[in-house]
């Protein structure tokens, strides 16, 4: 008691007790004071104050109010916690201690000292400087997500304390105050929220300390939690992410404020029904954009925004009002994933599509949008005619009735749309720089028929030239599959494209084709893979009259996987053959099946269309040449005989890949009828051979690829008991593709039976 004085220099009349009432106990005159003993001050009104620049450091309890000065340091060394009453925004708190931070305004908070825990209160904590969690502190919220923290200046997670909470439900809501800049800092960790409160003005800036994308997440599956930007505030993402889970979602109130993102992800996960509101700022590209609005919730896109990457909509509607933009460039074009059921999307987006500049050739597109007009391709590629709006010879082209058609056709105008899963061939006038078209309309989506011209068993008809219908890649499966492909009638398996190029100055062509059952390969190009990419046409071919092709939302493919599963998963014995001659190649596959014929079969084999170069096909037995040739799998000796035409005299290769991959045991070997010689085809196997001017060196006549399947002459078998009213004979060793029957003396006792 005598250490105290009424005076500010300390001298002066003495306090007699600490209980009167309006006392104030001003720590003053020193850089320092230590409690190393328990202190109260009970009196009403009463208080202590740290004084302007003065440390004190708590190492026992004080039960007292108490006020801190401006500059003026508390260090916390003991778990009973004084009452904060009103500190100076420059002051600091340095809390060394486990326990509840005791709810008040502080100046500067430093929650420090290693593996310790400190909890908001549930009636929350104000920093009017700068939070800082020291290294291994954990620090969380009051069950249920009770505790707020209203932060004036930055955040700084040093260490592993921006680790989440162990539990959902003791994260904290934080509302970032003041109309300026404000940082959070975060050591490589992903941060974890209850809820983000924006306001009017500020904006909040994420560094964390690395040049990797990481996370922030808003709120949690099943809880409340969610976004709010007040109007004329920024979240600024940079290339990081954000998951906003929860009911409240983002925005659901007038507010405008923007997010700004530079490649990150934007993930909306919402459970109830009310209407999430996404700004964006100017110039914002997001890589990838995720909804799932379940309880019939919406999202409106307010603002002008770029994809780079994927978009899904699980459930609920997205409303984009024109202000989505489907990038593209040279690395790749953005899509719209699968829709979920029930969801929608309303308004207009922008589809851009990329092409090199790769001389002038024909292009085969598709629109994967509603309204797209000839004149709104016109801005970006001449597309010329006799037609209002054209001049000059046609440039643009249907397929129909086995030829190609004017579009728009003569006297037509080019207010004419682009049709649903039509394809066309386009030319495009620009020799070398890129080219990127644009169209804007409200995407296609949910299932699409097609419209087919049928066909008959001929291999010369049934031709369609079809459009991909979606802003996404689709996944040919050759079968009705899953859901992907909901009709699949009188349809060739086979989906072929054609792609255009400059050689040596001379414009070419290569015809590529996929089946569900290979492996595309290729020399010196990319093989198509039966993956379609938007805005892009392809061709297939009908059987008989009135074929019929569905898709659905399940075709489109992502990269992580695809929506699509074969009917036939089992791996089929596929040898392909490149023909190779310098950088240009051609390839043939011949595959082998149990439900294949030797005979040419429109639905499972390929029919070979020409290129401009060199081609290798395969024949049939009824001398149709093949692209794919489906062959059935025989136990006998069979001959298949290859076809090269439109190859001039010169050097060239056969290499055979594939055979390493076979089920079947089986020997093949390379006939050389012109040389006259014989080899064993091996796994990777390179033939040169050349030809000449006669016509014996090329054509279907040189060369004669040799099956012989091995069979086994013993195998290994178990049978039940004989007393057994139905004795089982097992073959434990079956070679497949070999039939069996079990003989006794000499009589046959089963059914034959196919391995």
């Amino acid at each position: 008691m005598a250490t105290w004085g009424n005076l500010p220099d300390g001298s002066g009349v003495s306090p007699v007790n600490f209980t009167n009432n309006y006392q104030f106990f001003t720590i003053a005159n020193r850089a320092s004071a230590t409690l190393s003993n328990a202190w109260t001050v009970s009196g009403s009104s009463s208080r202590v104050i740290v004084g302007s620049n003065v440390t004190l450091t708590l190492n026992a309890a004080l039960s007292a109010k108490l006020y801190a000065n401006a500059g003026s340091i508390i260090n916390l060394n003991n778990a009973t916690m004084p009452q904060f009453v009103v500190l100076d925004p420059t002051s600091t708190v340095n809390m060394n201690v486990d326990g509840t931070i005791s709810a008040a305004a502080y100046g500067n908070l430093n929650l420090k000292t290693g593996a310790t825990t400190k909890i908001l209160p549930a009636n929350g904590a104000s920093i009017k400087g700068n939070l800082v969690v020291d290294d291994q502190v954990t620090f969380k919220g009051t069950a249920t997500n009770q505790s707020t923290l209203i932060a004036f200046g930055d955040i700084t997670f040093n260490g592993t304390s921006g680790n989440p909470p162990a539990l959902p439900r003791e994260r904290y809501s934080l509302i970032v105050k003041g109309s300026y800049a404000h940082t959070i800092n975060v050591n490589q960790y992903d941060l974890f929220l209850q809820s983000l409160e924006i306001d009017f003005g500020s904006t909040l800036n994420f560094n964390f300390n690395t040049s990797s994308a990481k996370s922030i997440t808003v709120g949690a599956s099943g809880l409340s939690g969610g976004l709010l930007l007040h109007t004329g505030s920024t979240l600024q993402l940079s290339q990081n992410n954000l998951n906003i889970l929860g009911s409240y979602g983002i925005n659901p109130t007038d507010d405008s404020g923007k997010i700004a993102v530079n490649g990150g992800d934007v993930t909306i996960n919402t459970n109830n029904a009310q209407t999430s509101n996404l700004y964006f700022s100017d110039e914002s590209v997001v890589k990838n954009l995720s909804f799932n609005l379940s309880g019939l919730g919406q999202l409106n896109v307010m603002n002008k925004s770029s994809l780079k990457n994927l978009m899904t909509l699980s459930a609920g509607t997205a409303n984009l009002f024109g202000n989505f933009i489907l990038s593209s460039d040279a690395t790749g074009t953005a899509r719209i994933g699968p829709l979920g059921t029930g969801s929608r999307i309303n308004g207009n987006i922008t589809f851009r599509r990329f092409m090199e500049g790769e001389g002038l050739i024909y292009r085969y597109i598709s629109s994967p949008v509603k309204g797209f007009r000839v004149a709104d391709m016109q801005q970006y590629i001449p597309v010329t005619g006799s037609f209002t709006g054209g001049t000059g010879p046609a440039s643009m082209f249907y397929y129909d009735t086995n030829a190609y058609q004017n579009f728009p056709q003569t006297n037509g105008t080019n207010q004419d749309t682009l049709r649903r899963g039509v394809g066309y061939a386009i030319f495009v006038r620009q020799a070398t720089a890129p080219t990127t078209w644009e169209a804007t309309g409200n995407p296609r989506q949910g299932t699409v028929p097609f419209a087919l011209i049928g066909g008959t068993s001929s291999p010369t008809d049934g031709w369609n030239l079809l459009g991909n219908p979606y802003p996404a890649p689709i996944k040919w499966t050759g079968v009705q599959a899953a859901g992907a492909w909901s009709s699949f009638q009188n349809v060739s398996q086979t989906v072929y494209i054609r792609e255009n190029f400059i050689l040596n100055g001379i414009r070419q062509y290569r015809w590529q084709v996929y089946h569900p059952s290979i492996t595309p390969v290729g020399e010196n190009y990319t093989p198509f893979d039966g993956i379609i990419a938007p805005g892009q046409a392809f061709w297939i071919q009908t059987t008989a009259v009135n074929p019929s092709l569905t898709i659905t939302e399940n075709a489109k493919h992502i990269e992580d996987r695809s929506f699509y599963r074969s009917e036939d998963d089992q791996k089929k014995d596929v040898l392909s053959i490149i023909l190779k001659k310098g950088t240009v190649t051609d390839a043939a596959y011949l595959l082998y099946t149990d439900n294949s014929t030797a005979n040419y079969d429109k639905i499972t084999d390929a029919v070979k269309s020409d290129n401009s170069l060199f081609n290798l096909s395969s024949l049939s037995n009824d001398n149709i040449p093949l692209a794919i040739n489906s062959m059935p799998e025989t136990s006998c000796e069979n001959e298949t005989r290859l076809n090269i035409t439109n190859a001039p005299a010169g050097n060239y290769s056969l290499l055979f890949q594939g055979l390493e991959s076979f089920n079947r045991v089986v020997t093949l070997r390379l006939k050389d009828n012109y040389l006259g010689t014989q080899i064993e085809i091996t796994p990777g196997l390179t033939y040169n051979f050349a030809i000449n001017t006669d016509p014996a060196s090329t054509g279907k006549s040189r060369f004669v690829i040799i099956e012989k399947p091995i069979l086994k002459n013993h195998v290994s078998l178990a049978i039940s008991a004989v007393c057994e009213s139905d004795p089982t004979l097992l073959i434990i060793d079956s070679q497949r593709g070999a039939n069996y029957q079990a003989f006794f003396n000499g009589i046959a006792v089963s059914e034959k039976v196919r391995a």
